[in-house]
């Protein structure tokens, strides 16, 4: 019998898990009116077995090999949805723990971002005044340059 297990790495979205658990509850649904009707087949076997005793013993022991077929059918079917049943449950606690911490993680992001946000004009006035200070010594140094070459020429036209 083929199962429909998944594999334990692709991570499920809430709608696949929704619907696994959908095919679940329905997949229990089915074994148990599949168990009701085996139940009636059962039951009407062995009366109409019982009132008619031209039936022979061979024609019961056959209902009864079906039906323990059938029996162990659903059994399987059963434990493969128990097992689906729990690797989705394992998946779900994943995402949610997953979920947990992306939203510690985003909580902590809007935290930071309102902290920058709120730090912003007093880095822009920060900023603005090394930028002021840069330009200050950026003039000075190109000044002292100025100074320096006119004094060199001045020297060098002494010497000539």
């Amino acid at each position: 019998m083929a199962s429909n297990t998944p594999t334990a790495s692709a991570p499920l979205s809430s709608a696949e898990v929704e619907g696994m658990l959908a095919m679940l509850v329905q997949g229990l649904d089915t074994i148990e009116a599949a168990t009701s009707k085996l139940s009636e087949k059962l039951e009407k076997g062995l009366i109409q077995g019982l009132m008619a005793q031209d039936r022979s013993e061979e024609v019961l022991q056959r209902q009864l090999d079906d039906s323990a077929m059938e029996v162990a059918t659903l059994q399987r079917r059963l434990q493969d949805l128990d097992r689906d049943q729990c690797v989705t449950k394992m998946r779900v606690t994943k995402l949610e723990e997953k979920s947990a911490k992306l939203e510690e993680k985003y909580a902590k992001l809007e935290r930071k971002s309102a902290k920058l946000e709120a730090d912003l004009p007093t880095t822009y006035l920060k900023l603005l005044n090394k930028l002021g200070k840069l330009e200050h010594r950026i003039a000075d140094m190109e000044e002292a340059r100025h100074v320096e070459q006119h004094e060199r020429s001045s020297k060098g036209a002494g010497n000539v």
